[in-house]
């Protein structure tokens, strides 16, 4: 594995990249057409499962990936990527290690919460009225911080489209795992803004650093839900679904403490580690698991109880 560090936001010299005044930043962010994301490619709805990026190094391929960036109304965009990170590739794995989190904003939440975010450069088409399963193995480490407070950071497997502010993702630290629901604060949402961290005690997920798991967000557009799957059990399902056209996928650090009066409380001394292999993207009525066998040999099936098609875990009710 080749190790890089990031290099510093631009236009930021603090030691904490921390951002306490910047022009007008939230009509900047909230204005914008669309942050900047790259150009996308276009996946039309087949068999799968595919590997996205079977991650072989030495370095991160850019032609796959890129890290989220916010436009600004003066300088340069706003890059999530903190300075404290870094990255290895190699072996089918991505690893991002922040030890320290330094990356701050003191106005803006959706520019506060993310220490470091890739999305994919393609785009995945969703069906019209069919199913789409993203999946990922994914592993998280709490560097400091209460491991029990999941806005001291996370690490997450992101299914998002930014043009609509859907966000469908699945995150962790060393003792907990989420669902996360979101409508982002962009121009194009189809409705207000909000966030929803989801954990079902009785789902059956054990925790554990370093523990790696398999992570699936299951798209249903005939059923009209999304469902949140983590070692082949489901942990939240959410109905009425407003579905966007196409979603990016995402490998991410977050942290979510709201924005305060005084700005930024994301920053505390503490830090993430995160790992991310087997990422694959499938279609079909058929598909369930999003192919292969999940930590410990275990293939969670289609329809069996607790898979994506099972009866355990919350359920979100309405249009949300």
């Amino acid at each position: 594995m080749t190790e890089t560090p990031l290099t510093e936001v631009p236009g930021t010299t603090d030691p904490d990249t921390r951002v306490p005044e910047t022009p007008d930043p939230a009509t900047a962010a909230l204005n914008a057409e669309a942050p900047v994301t790259g150009t996308p490619g276009a996946e039309a709805p087949g068999s799968g499962p595919r590997t996205y990026d079977d991650f072989a190094g030495p370095g991160l391929d850019t032609a796959k990936w890129t890290h989220l960036e916010y436009p600004m109304q003066v300088g340069p965009p706003w890059r999530c990527a903190d300075p404290g990170a870094v990255t290895a590739v190699g072996d089918g794995t991505l690893a991002v290690d922040i030890e320290r989190f330094r990356l701050a904003h003191d106005t803006v939440q959706i520019m506060d919460n993310p220490k470091y975010l890739l999305l994919s450069t393609e785009e995945f088409a969703l069906p019209d009225a069919g199913r789409a399963v993203f999946t990922v193995d994914m592993r998280a480490t709490s560097r400091g911080g209460d491991r029990h407070d999941y806005r001291d950071g996370v690490a997450a497997f992101n299914v998002l489209d930014m043009e609509t502010g859907s966000v469908f993702d699945v995150a962790a630290n060393s003792e907990h795992v989420w669902a996360i629901h979101e409508m982002l604060p962009v121009p194009g949402a189809p409705e207000e803004p909000f966030t929803r961290m989801v954990e079902d005690p009785f789902a059956g997920v054990a925790p554990g650093t370093g523990a790696v798991r398999r992570c699936q967000v299951v798209i249903d557009t005939a059923g009209g839900h999304v469902r949140w799957v983590v070692d082949g059990r489901m942990i939240h399902q959410a109905n009425g679904i407003a579905f966007p056209s196409r979603v990016r996928v995402g490998l991410g650090i977050f942290t979510l403490h709201p924005v305060g009066p005084d700005g930024s409380r994301s920053v505390n001394g503490q830090g993430v580690s995160a790992a991310w292999s087997g990422l694959t993207v499938a279609y079909g009525d058929s598909v369930g698991s999003g192919g292969g066998a999940g930590p410990g040999g275990r293939t969670p099936g289609p329809d069996g109880p607790g898979g994506p098609d099972g009866p355990a875990g919350r359920t979100e009710n309405g249009a949300s």
